[in-house]
């Protein structure tokens, strides 16, 4: 019931169209209603028609209409489509039986989120695969350690070529948020980061990252991100979303 009172809302500039719709239906309901009524009473009582009773008093160009009756297929189609337009009310919109797409899309946030939290690896871990390295690792060999320099220069590098255009070069922020200052709209620990740059913000434009970038790039370009905090950016955007404190 939240979601249709949202959309009610007289600040949603749909309001006036949804109570315009809403009020039209209804109307035409009683108004098909009455007529069928008032017409067609003297047939439901059983009384046998003619031409002539029905015939319609309006008449253009010498041609006059008969009040026939609606084909039963189209009256059964139409109350059908009143159940429908009932059961979705109710199911979407009062009993929330089902969710509309808008918490879909949540839900479906919040499973990825999860998923990445119980999965995601930190970064030594991922490091064991070396940047521009193409040797073969034999069996029960260790993996090779990879320095935090290799790893920081490897998330610069990817910063630079996939997220600079947003969040410019220096992390000021552009059409992202600035990075360099300690406020966070989606969390500012390393998880929350990965979480952001996998599943994204589709709806403020940043697409998801996961399956495009590998998961050691994304993993370096969220450890080079933190490191840009404090920093000091040619023009630093307004501080977005709330403190973060580690």
């Amino acid at each position: 019931m939240s979601d249709i009172l949202k959309m009610a809302s007289l600040d949603s500039p749909a309001a006036v169209w949804i109570i315009f719709l809403f009020i039209s239906v209804f109307m035409g309901f009683l108004f098909y209603v009455a007529l069928m009524d008032k017409n067609h009473a003297h047939d439901m009582a059983g009384k046998p028609l003619d031409d002539a009773d029905l015939l319609l008093d309006h008449e253009i160009d010498g041609i006059r209409e008969l009040d026939n009756d609606l084909p039963p297929w189209w009256i059964k189609l139409f109350y059908l489509s009143i159940a429908f337009a009932a059961v979705y009310m109710l199911g979407y919109h009062v009993v929330e039986l089902w969710n509309l797409p808008d918490a879909e899309y949540v839900e479906e946030l919040k499973a990825a989120g999860v998923e990445l939290e119980t999965t995601q690896g930190t970064t030594a871990s991922l490091a064991s695969e070396a940047p521009n390295s193409g040797s073969t690792q034999s069996a029960g060999e260790k993996p090779a350690k990879v320095s935090v320099a290799d790893v920081l220069k490897l998330g610069k590098k990817v910063y630079a070529k996939n997220c600079a255009s947003c969040h410019v070069a220096d992390g000021g922020g552009g059409v992202g948020p600035n990075f360099t200052d300690k406020y966070w709209i989606h969390g500012g620990s390393k998880v929350d980061i990965v979480k952001v740059i996998n599943v994204g913000v589709p709806l403020k434009g940043m697409i998801p990252w996961k399956g495009i970038l590998k998961d050691k790039e994304i993993n370096a370009v969220a450890d080079y991100i933190l490191t840009l905090e404090g920093t000091t950016p040619a023009a630093p955007k307004a501080a977005q979303g709330e403190l973060y404190t580690p």
